[in-house]
């Protein structure tokens, strides 16, 4: 089966776009020579022949990848142009090396976002999520909106693998690069269907540093409710590990103060809905087998998040009840009375989460789309 039939399938096989080896052609292994001739070892600015040497090998390759008119060609030139950035490339290169290589091939392949050729556009994502420079952000958020799940996929991974280059707290996109990934993120993610794109998408957003990045992955965990409320969907897996992610991030930034962050509050409100709807499903019998565990995965996430919430701003309360157990004795009733009323105070008509302390989210604030 050729690999470019796998492109539209559901699932992303990673391991066929990325493990498919060619044989390094004559060609080939003149150009790594020349580039590995040119290159000097110290630290220091590149001699204006190692700059030549790299954009000639770079345009080389790059362009191999745009026009190749076999697999065999794009998965060669794929390997040719992630060479000299990798740690243990046989042409041994420097950070100044790589850092250039790196702005070069960003720039040689931004032509790929129109390229008619899905492994083409694919290579070119998986490129660029070894490119130490956030110069791929306009390559990389047109990526994220392609009609070929498998090029979401990597283009969503690359960004959050870029970012990686950076310290932490900080990023390889500057701010402008930054808001862009957030707006094609923030377009795409509320209705993505796919379960392993999503999860990609979510470390993609979690990796950006911007302060609104983390007002948009509130509003699109939020937002993303109403895929589950007829039936839960393969999505929520991946939604479970962005309330859990951001609740890991939020409990830091809070761990600085006493009052209540908004966001803080915004997550836990947001979670009361995601265990309104598992726990609905659950009770109706709408959720497909195989998503019960996930299910019972959300239900844990939402437990421990509640209770930690209440050790923090309620401390002297007595524990709230179970999420966990109700679920796993399949007391569903109990878990949808428990969710709607947890630490809630209903003697003084004030039912809702956590309603006794700081964080109160009544049940108003629990009502789910239609």
């Amino acid at each position: 089966m050729r690999i470019g039939r796998w492109l539209n399938i559901g699932c992303v096989p990673v391991g066929l776009f990325v493990l498919a080896l060619a044989v390094m052609s004559p060609a080939a292994q003149a150009q790594r020579q020349r580039l590995a001739d040119a290159i000097v070892s110290n630290p220091g600015p590149l001699p204006s022949q190692a700059t030549d040497a790299i954009e000639t090998y770079v345009k080389t390759w790059a362009g191999q990848l745009l026009t190749a008119e076999s697999d065999k060609q794009i998965i060669e030139a794929r390997q040719q142009l992630l060479e000299p950035v990798q740690r243990q490339a046989p042409v041994q290169t420097t950070d100044v090396v790589r850092d250039a290589v790196a702005r070069a091939t960003a720039a040689m392949l931004k032509p790929a976002v129109k390229n008619s050729s899905d492994l083409a556009r694919m290579n070119t994502m998986i490129v660029l999520a070894q490119m130490p420079t956030g110069d791929s952000a306009p390559t990389l958020a047109t990526g994220l909106a392609d009609k070929n799940r498998g090029i979401r996929y990597w283009a969503a991974k690359a960004v959050a693998e870029v970012s990686k280059f950076a310290q932490p707290g900080q990023s390889p996109f500057s701010n402008a690069q930054q808001q862009s990934l957030l707006d094609a993120l923030n377009k795409v993610m509320p209705t993505e269907t796919s379960a392993m794109v999503l999860e990609q998408m979510y470390r993609a957003l979690g990796s950006l540093t911007i302060p609104a990045a983390q007002k948009s992955l509130l509003d699109i965990l939020d937002q993303r409710i109403k895929l589950h409320v007829k039936q839960v969907s393969p999505g929520l897996r991946a939604d479970a590990k962005g309330i859990n992610n951001l609740y890991s991030r939020l409990i830091v930034q809070q761990a600085v103060g006493n009052n209540v962050n908004p966001a803080l509050r915004q997550l836990t409100a947001v979670s009361g809905k995601y265990l309104l709807v598992v726990a609905k499903g659950l009770q109706a019998d709408k959720v497909e087998q195989d998503l019960v565990p996930v299910c019972m995965e959300l239900i844990q996430v939402v437990d421990d998040i509640f209770s930690n919430m209440l050790k923090q701003f309620d401390p002297n309360h007595m524990p709230g009840p179970s999420l966990v157990a109700a679920a796993r004795s399949s007391q569903f009733p109990v878990l949808l009375l428990n969710t709607l009323d947890w630490v809630g105070d209903s003697s003084q008509n004030k039912p809702g989460i956590l309603s006794t302390s700081q964080i109160s989210i009544p049940m108003e604030d629990l009502t789910l789309p239609k």
